[in-house]
């Protein structure tokens, strides 16, 4: 009777990690990490095989954010790792708590092609890194890794050589205790009495008041909280970005504070005395550097109040405490309001907040192409309220954020560190976590085709991702930063180019580049009764689609096209793709029907196919036409040589007859 094959490392490292409840691993596989994963796999984890590193972590970002748990994702050695080094940031400022299985280079070799020093690269991001490199003890490191995950908020990255993985395992065979049944359990922070009395009376002596609520009143649940603040005093409500939608239902709600703050937004915060921050971080971006309320007073309330955050003061007045705690207890607190003291608040500020666009400014919009505020409002319609919603970054996000009726906890949006590429990312990781759930993911064609390789993983497992892209058909804020400082340079101003002056303002008139394969600005999958997948595991299809007003709204001209069809045209599409840049470079600017470009670029590639088919069929021809050629000459070759040959033959018979006599 055989025994069983002793355990290696890698499978007592895929036990530890299953025993800390990893169930979703996102991954791209080398020598230094194939055999901890399969062993992974074995037990039970789902492992999401991406297209690229950076991938990988970007959607354990999401998944961490949507989970509130660890997140997982597993990169080999050398080039893997640095492969992470944009993603690592933004989830350090996210305060999002992954743990990464990263390979090292073999401790054995002399000389290994793709070895290097890998702390530095990971700590330079703030993230942690910890070297695996005693057998024994590596359980209790990996125990380690996700208990400071946890603990910290922050990414944790392991790295364990190759060739101790391999290793037979001589260490004891059970595990230590899993993360979770040593983490502490502190109970929420209650504000301390002078601290609410103190804030109390700050409150009562303000007649304007704004309680702007972060991510840390989302995990606090501390939404209603902040409500009845808001009602008590007659203020109004606001969140940061990543918090949008905690107060979406509320009519006294005025959306974003910060960059993304809508117009009615800007004029109430401009007019505040006072602004409680809620479980904010009070980043930069959140109050515009200060200059939202510039006549505003601060108060904080936080387990951890900062008086400086990102080089500018952010709060003269504190209250230390949870965010649900600290907000009740000051409601509690304030006194009754004077009977003969206005309220801010009142029915026509909430019908204006309800009746105002973000932004009304008024652009000229090509013919032919639509405005990217009307797209929104067509999709903030027809797509169902139970679906998932991910926002990437770049210029496009600010219009996606303006979705009024949709709520925090089915809009993602993580962009701390400000790099765009991330979105079709962050949408993998949220349909890893709600599988039961259709996920749309916002994004610009910029970013979109940044990771777009990682439409064939969607495919692959079968993600139930509905992608709108918004396409100008540049990165055009740099083109419009670029615009600006010539303007500047020329002496002119830019409003009177005949440009807007507004990064987010419509579509200006103007010749367009148009990136190969993507519809212009608008042109995004979309329909009147958006049809809900058959099963959370049906195949997507890419969609050209155009729409267009019409007295129901909006309606769409599709062309579904398949992955497989579009693997096999791929090699067509780049033969053509000068021969399409020609022709737009030579279109004149003249209204044409969005429409017809798809069509004239289908058709463009149908011909260019048929063109290839009937240059191969003749060079078939010509080809068959040589064989022919060759076999008649091998044919007079073979009849010239037997010939030749028998002619020397009777020769030789004549020359032995004759010296014979």
């Amino acid at each position: 009777m055989k025994s069983e094959a002793k355990p290696r490392v890698y499978d007592i490292l895929a036990k530890a990690f299953t025993q800390e409840g990893v169930r979703t691993c996102f991954a791209l596989l080398g020598d230094a990490n194939m055999n901890w994963a399969a062993r992974l796999s074995e037990q039970g984890c789902r492992m999401i095989y991406v297209r690229h590193e950076h991938c990988a972590l970007a959607a354990a970002m999401a998944y961490a954010r949507k989970n509130a748990d660890v997140g997982v994702a597993t990169v080999t050695c050398g080039p893997g790792v640095t492969q992470l080094i944009t993603a690592l940031p933004a989830a350090v400022r996210a305060h999002l708590p992954l743990v990464v299985f990263a390979g090292e280079a073999p401790l054995k070799s002399g000389w290994y092609n793709q070895e290097i020093d890998q702390a530095p690269l990971i700590t330079a991001t703030g993230a942690a890194y910890h070297r695996l490199h005693m057998p024994e003890r590596m359980p209790v490191a990996v125990r380690d890794a996700f208990l400071q995950a946890r603990r910290e908020r922050r990414p944790v990255v392991i790295g364990v050589p190759f060739d101790l993985q391999s290793r037979p395992w001589d260490g004891p065979e059970s595990l230590p205790k899993p993360s979770r049944e040593l983490l502490p359990r502190p109970s929420p922070m209650p504000p301390h009495p002078d601290d609410v009395a103190g804030a109390a009376k700050l409150l009562a002596g303000a007649e304007r008041i704004v309680v702007l609520a972060g991510l840390g009143a989302v995990e606090a649940g501390a939404g209603p909280a902040c409500r009845a603040l808001a009602a008590r005093t007659g203020g109004l409500l606001s969140t940061t970005l990543p918090a949008r939608g905690l107060f979406h239902d509320d009519p006294f709600c005025i959306g974003i504070s910060g960059s993304f703050t809508p117009e009615v937004g800007l004029e109430y915060l401009a007019q505040a005395d006072l602004v409680v921050a809620v479980g904010c971080s009070l980043a930069y971006h959140a109050g515009g550097g200060g200059q939202l309320w510039p006549k505003a007073k601060m108060l904080q309330i936080d387990i951890d109040p900062v008086a400086v955050s990102q080089g500018q003061e952010v709060a003269r007045h504190h209250l230390r405490a949870d965010a649900r705690l600290g907000v009740e207890a000051l409601t509690a607190a304030l006194p009754a309001r004077n009977g003969g003291r206005a309220s801010w608040r009142s029915d026509a500020m909430a019908a204006r907040i309800r009746d105002s666009k973000p932004d009304s400014h008024a652009f000229e919009i090509e013919p032919g192409l639509l405005d990217p505020r009307r797209v929104v409002e067509a999709l903030e319609e027809a797509l169902p309220h139970e679906w998932e919603m991910v926002n990437s970054g770049g210029h496009c996000s600010w219009f996606f954020a303006q979705m009024p009726s949709r709520p925090q906890e089915k809009f993602l949006t993580i962009r701390e560190f400000g790099a765009i590429g991330n979105g079709i990312s962050f949408a993998m990781g949220v349909a890893a976590a709600r599988p039961d759930r259709t996920v749309v993911l916002f994004d610009g064609d910029g970013s979109l085709m940044m990771h777009v390789q990682e439409l064939e993983t969607i495919k692959r497992h079968r993600l139930n991702i509905l992608i709108v892209v918004m396409n100008d058909g540049a990165v055009r804020l740099l083109r419009l930063r670029r615009h600006r400082a010539r303007i500047r340079a020329s002496g002119k101003d830019v409003q009177e180019s005949g440009r807007p002056a507004e990064a987010r303002g419509g579509v200006r008139r103007r010749r367009r580049r148009r990136g190969l394969g993507l519809p212009r600005l608008g042109q995004s999958r979309v329909a009147d009764h958006t049809p809900r997948p058959s099963s959370p595991r049906q195949e997507i299809n890419l969609c050209y689609a155009h729409l267009r007003p019409s007295r129901r709204g909006i309606r769409t001209m599709a062309v579904p096209v398949p992955w497989s069809t579009i693997l096999q045209a791929l090699p067509t599409v780049v033969v053509t793709a000068k021969d399409l840049w020609n022709h737009w470079s030579s279109r004149k600017t003249a209204p044409v029907d969005p429409s017809a470009d798809v069509r004239t670029q289908l058709a463009s590639v149908a011909e260019r196919l048929a063109a290839l088919e009937s240059a191969e069929t003749e060079q078939a021809r010509i080809v068959s036409q040589m064989a022919e050629q060759l076999q008649g000459i091998a044919r007079r070759v073979s009849i010239a040589y037997w010939l030749g040959l028998g002619g020397l033959l009777l020769a030789c018979a004549a020359l032995l007859v004759a010296l014979l006599r």
